[in-house]
């Protein structure tokens, strides 16, 4: 049976309509209470759940105080702040400009040869998405996460029946044949989080946290497989490489480098480390470089394709 719009005048079902609108309130007010008392209710000193709760209520909400930009002006309102904050890290994810490591000829030539590369035709390779692997992926999501600007959570895919689970499948299945990667999926909610004992009038003492769609998750996973399969089968990572890899952590990189130590104890000779740290590493990587390294290196041309699509016209908006 179909529902269709009923347009009248007559005050008793206008009555009847608020009478209709006020219970429906009245019932919603009362299954949150009720969820409220029933989650207050199921904390227990043991599973360390009231101790976490506590501490929530007990954190004090600080709101952003007024923040200084580049003009040296305060920044007072909502959107004003968020100005601040927006250029303050457009200048973080800005690639180098430092004369010494950036030549406008070389980047000019290898964004034309990344734009060759796009415009090129190619031949779809890449093992077609199974619904067994999304599932797969989706049970490995933590619940309570915050969802992106689609509001769709974790908890909800979670929840999805197989037919859903199928239809996600061949929507990524499309996505990857076309290699595209969707804007909406690309519009990161960003809250800003102040850093410990830091002035909080200066925007560069915020970090980011950006939250991301959740299905945007589940293709990312998708993608990354698919290139660690391709870099394990021609081991092109180094050996020596513990950091982001299966099965490896930097416990492992301690291990080594304690036997290093015991191997030089043991021929008498002197073993000291050097450590690196690249500043805004991942902020400032230069896109065309990378994928003009993937290109080099032989990945799919399919791949590459929706890893630009992925890295280009991403938008941030701030809350």
């Amino acid at each position: 049976m179909g529902l269709r719009r009923l347009s009248t005048r007559d005050p008793e079902f206008r009555r009847e309509f608020y009478r209709i609108k006020e219970e429906i309130a009245a019932e919603t007010k009362q299954h949150l209470l009720q969820k409220r008392a029933d989650q207050i209710a199921s904390l227990t000193p043991d599973s360390r759940s009231l101790w976490r709760r506590s501490k929530l209520l007990r954190k004090p909400y600080s709101p952003i105080p007024p923040l200084r930009g580049e003009t040296g002006h305060p920044a007072l309102a909502p959107i004003e702040k968020a100005e601040v904050l927006a250029d303050s890290l457009r200048k973080q994810f800005e690639p180098n400009t430092d004369p010494i490591f950036d030549n406008p000829i070389v980047s000019g030539k290898v964004h034309e040869v990344v734009e060759r590369f796009a415009n090129s035709p190619h031949i779809n390779n890449l093992s077609s998405v199974t619904a067994s692997e999304v599932s797969d992926f989706i049970k490995t999501l933590k619940p309570n996460k915050s969802p992106g600007l689609d509001q769709i959570s974790n908890r909800m895919l979670k929840n999805l029946p197989l037919k859903f689970i199928l239809y996600i499948t061949f929507l990524l299945n499309v996505l990857m044949q076309n290699c595209y990667f969707p804007n909406c999926w690309k519009t990161a909610v960003v809250v800003p989080i102040p850093k410990p004992n830091s002035d909080l009038s200066l925007p560069q003492n915020y970090r980011p946290i950006s939250l991301l769609s959740c299905l945007s998750k589940v293709f990312e996973s998708v993608l990354l497989r698919r290139l660690n399969q391709f870099l394990d089968d021609n081991n092109i990572i180094i050996s020596e490489q513990f950091g982001f890899r299966k099965k490896l952590s930097t416990n492992h990189q301690l291990v080594r480098v304690t036997e290093l130590i015991h191997d030089g104890f043991e021929k008498s000779e002197t073993t000291g480390p050097l450590f690196l740290d690249i500043a805004k590493a991942f902020d400032k990587i230069w896109h065309d470089g990378l994928l003009l390294k993937l290109m080099r290196l032989g990945v799919s041309a399919q791949l590459i394709k929706i890893l630009r699509s992925y890295l280009t016209s991403r938008i941030s908006r701030y809350e």
